[in-house]
């Protein structure tokens, strides 16, 4: 079974004290890294700037967390198919895909979400940046339960 851990990982190398602004939203730093696991022999590691040159989408989304709180919210950034094709790959290739959020969150997206849904790989919510929390990016999948909207 193949397997591609996105596991999103900032670098002490990269952090960077900034003052947020007021609502405590800062701007994402474009040089926080993700790593993605499975693509090559070798890890990659993708920065937000990197991110940011795919082609941008917008897409609306609603989930239900496991309180039973609904989340609506407007997602931007790349696909991700469009960055596994950047790296000849496609999510077709997978079985299963996991994302890893740098507090040990997890999950596997499973064959039947994957080839159904688009997966954004959001680095800005309702127009606004990333809160620090969230940082350095969040994963949406619109029509899917918010247990897989992974961020960190």
């Amino acid at each position: 079974m193949l397997l591609v851990v996105l596991a999103v990982t900032l670098a002490a190398a990269c952090a960077k004290n900034t003052a947020a602004p007021a609502g405590g939203l800062s701007s994402v730093d474009d040089r926080q890294k993700i790593t993605v696991t499975g693509l090559t022999d070798k890890d990659i590691e993708i920065t937000v700037g990197e991110l940011k040159k795919f082609p941008t989408v917008k897409k609306r989304a609603e989930a239900t967390r496991a309180n039973g709180e609904s989340v609506k919210l407007a997602a931007t950034g790349p696909l991700l198919e469009n960055v596994l094709q950047e790296h000849g790959k496609s999510i077709k290739d997978y079985k299963v895909i996991r994302f890893t959020a740098k507090d040990g969150y997890s999950i596997v997206v499973p064959p039947d979400i994957l080839n159904s849904r688009q997966i954004v790989l959001a680095y800005d919510i309702d127009g606004k940046r990333l809160a620090d929390e969230d940082q350095p990016v969040r994963v949406v999948i619109p029509g899917e339960r918010a247990m897989y909207w992974v961020r960190m």
